[in-house]
């Protein structure tokens, strides 16, 4: 019987090892991002609920981007996702103002999400 391993045994067990390390490292990646999705989506949805209440009590709409990202984060210009990068305001009837907002929830993806509020006459 021989003392220790041969050059070729050890590399292949090196190798081995790296594989199986690879594997869960993987793993675990992919685990993490779906993680990462599922928290974005989840603070888009309560950014979309922010605005919609926001829109229900607020009368001047003069600087509605920078009130929206200044009110969710403190900031005029945040850094996180998600954001508002635009609102197109149009009358759907004499009764009804339509917000259409466009939400950057990553970098460069849009999703745009439509507020209808009341309009007092």
């Amino acid at each position: 019987m021989k003392n220790g391993f041969s050059l070729i045994e050890s590399i292949v067990a090196v190798f081995m090892i790296s594989l199986i390390f690879l594997a869960i490292a993987s793993g675990l990646s992919s685990i993490l991002l779906t993680i990462v999705s599922i928290q974005n989506m989840q603070k888009t949805t309560e950014f979309e609920n922010f605005i919609a209440r926001w829109v229900y009590i607020q009368s001047d709409f003069s600087t509605i981007v920078e009130d929206v990202n200044r009110a969710f984060y403190g900031t005029n210009n945040p850094i996180n996702y998600p954001k508002v990068r635009s609102v197109a305001l149009s009358n759907v009837s004499n009764y009804f103002d339509k917000f259409t907002f466009e939400i950057e929830y990553l970098a460069n993806k849009v999703k745009y999400f439509t507020v209808y509020k009341y309009r007092a006459y």
